[in-house]
């Protein structure tokens, strides 16, 4: 696929997924267009069901980050030991509203005012039965 075939699939609101195997692991990728705050709905991927979800607003003094790419996802397999890792922004936000923490501070490449990174210290899930196939891991 090439990079404007990629924007093109992104700007339609489609995931691109990969997979590819090396040196014994499996890797999954799957890109995905960010979550709009406009798109406040009761869908599945909105940032109202994630809040929701997460236990997250005003009351805790713990807001979702404006822009979050939620559907994104890294996935790791160890094919031998069927070790499975994943990395994704469901379970990094839930590890953090967990601890009832401030985002940890860090500075900006950019020179701006506004910081578009949010950082947790979620270091990864371990997943026993996330899907290699289709569109979608499951959640542990």
């Amino acid at each position: 696929m090439y990079p404007d075939e990629q924007a093109a699939t992104l700007a339609a609101g489609k995931a691109i997924t990969k997979t590819q195997t090396t040196n014994g692991w499996t890797i999954k990728t799957k890109r995905a267009p960010i979550l709009s705050v406009a798109k406040r709905s009761l869908a599945a991927d909105s940032q109202v069901a994630w809040k929701r979800e997460l236990g997250l607003g005003r009351a805790t003094n713990q807001e979702l980050p404006e822009a979050l790419y939620g559907r994104n996802l890294l996935a790791l397999r160890h094919d031998a030991s069927g070790v499975r890792l994943a990395f994704d922004a469901r379970e990094a936000l839930r590890s953090w509203a967990l601890l009832d923490a401030e985002p940890i501070p860090h500075r900006s490449a950019a020179p701006s005012t506004w910081d578009w990174t949010f950082t947790t210290p979620f270091r990864a899930a371990w997943k026993s039965d996330f899907a290699f196939r289709g569109d979608g891991a499951s959640r542990a």
